[in-house]
């Protein structure tokens, strides 16, 4: 700004930063798309979930025998829309499927999106063809 300020006083300046790594910070138990699957869960033994640190009572990192901290699987905690709109990632009590993660397909179809079922579930590196619109979920 300095450098500007100095050398170029009589000009407008616009300059635009992208902190990248900044785009990707979210908590531990937050919806991705990088990770969710399309389909739900096969059972509750293999259930969608975040593996995230344990910790103890007051924040702190929990260590296994072997010095590593310890891991534990949570569930991602529901989506909130910007109009209050909140959508549960899991099936419902009462539901056939209760306590599974419902896939990207479920919630998209819950969100009023349907798309075909034989969609994969992402193109490479998140990098769909151009001008596609339909390639993946």
């Amino acid at each position: 700004m300095d450098i500007l300020e100095k050398h170029y006083p009589n000009e407008d300046h616009v300059l635009v930063f992208d902190n990248a790594k900044t785009h990707l910070k979210r908590a531990d138990d937050a919806l991705s798309a990088c990770h969710i699957w399309k389909t739900p869960s096969p059972s509750l033994e293999e259930n969608f979930g975040i593996w995230v640190n344990q910790k103890d009572f007051d924040g702190k990192p929990v260590y296994g025998p072997n010095g590593k901290v310890l891991k534990m699987k949570v569930w991602m905690e529901d989506a909130t829309f910007a109009d209050g709109w909140c959508q549960s990632l899991y099936f419902k009590p009462g539901h056939p499927q209760a306590g599974l993660f419902k896939g990207m397909s479920v919630l998209l179809q819950e969100c009023g999106m349907n798309h075909e079922a034989n969609l994969r579930a992402e193109c490479k590196n998140f990098q769909c063809p151009k001008d596609q619109t339909s390639c993946c979920v």
